[in-house]
């Protein structure tokens, strides 16, 4: 016992190499485009968050809604088709988006997207996620006085490679996500890849049984990058978005209060109203709705 214990003592006062110990303090160096040019997120003098491809992929980011939830100060709000992006609380309610400037701005691959529904289906076969907090005008120009967020695509790659993952989940969903790229020539690179999600939405009208909140989104980006000279790059992007959703509704659209007038949000959440044909809701189920509207 005696000579165990003296093992045991020597073991934990013996200096542990330098590799090992140099090894255990490494941090992963990631790099963003904050300022226009590549530099370490440690020296970017901006407030950035940013997630890798691997990032991505572990905390199961399918669309920007996953990724507000990992970022404090990031809020998305949709409405239809129609995503309204907040920073620090400044943005635009939904039903306004196109009809004013927006303070957020998105990006993909440097190309700002004007329309905010332009930036649905994008994160796919995605390298990184970029989110700027503070205005960004001197370097990103108008749109971006609350931060921007931005899209970069992987690139080709001198390396033929590819991937396929095909998932499934609740209310019929089905995904599909592809890509494949590599050199056609010693100076001439390709990447293509492509999405497809669609579901039978979450949400249903209990007195017409139609179906809300769906999914049917296909998007697909082809690149090729060409080296003309030494030091003269031409690059070629080709990016396509075809969504045919259905949006969210709310259950006091429709709904008559004891007085004949529509329903105000208090008296719905107090269960008062009721539909001409006289459904009252006691539950307040949020995939339950009594709209009387038609999907659109």
């Amino acid at each position: 016992m005696k000579f165990k214990g003296l093992v045991g003592l020597l073991a934990l006062i013996m200096p542990v190499p330098l590799s090992t110990a140099y090894a255990q303090e490494t941090v992963e160096q990631v790099i963003v485009t904050a300022e226009r040019r590549s530099e370490s997120l440690q020296e970017a003098p901006v407030a950035v968050t940013a997630f890798s491809d691997k990032d991505l992929n572990d905390i199961g980011a399918k669309n920007l809604s996953d990724i507000a939830a990992q970022v404090p100060g990031l809020r998305l709000q949709e409405d239809a088709m129609f995503p309204a992006y907040f920073i620090r609380g400044a943005g635009l309610l939904a039903e306004t988006t196109n009809l004013n400037d927006q303070p957020v701005g998105v990006y993909l691959d440097d190309v700002f997207l004007g329309a905010p529904e332009l930036s649905r289906g994008q994160l796919f076969d995605i390298q990184q996620v970029v989110v700027l907090k503070g205005p960004q005008g001197t370097l990103f120009g108008k749109n971006t006085s609350a931060g921007l967020i931005e899209y970069l695509s992987k690139q080709p790659t001198n390396e033929f490679e590819g991937y396929a993952n095909v998932g499934d989940g609740s209310w019929n969903s089905e995904s599909v996500d592809a890509a494949v790229g590599g050199p056609l020539s010693d100076r001439i690179r390709v990447r293509l890849a492509a999405r497809y999600i669609r579901d039978d939405g979450w949400q249903t009208d209990i007195l017409t049984d139609r179906h809300y909140a769906t999914q049917n989104i296909f998007s697909g980006r082809a690149q090729m990058d060409a080296d003309l000279a030494d030091n003269l790059l031409a690059s070629f992007k080709l990016d396509i978005t075809h969504q045919r959703d259905i949006g969210l509704q709310y259950g006091f659209a429709g709904l008559l209060n004891a007085q004949g007038g529509f329903c105000s949000v208090a008296q719905v959440q107090a269960f008062q109203c009721a539909a001409s044909n006289g459904y009252k809701d006691p539950v307040g189920d949020a995939t339950k709705v009594a709209t009387q509207q038609n999907p659109v």
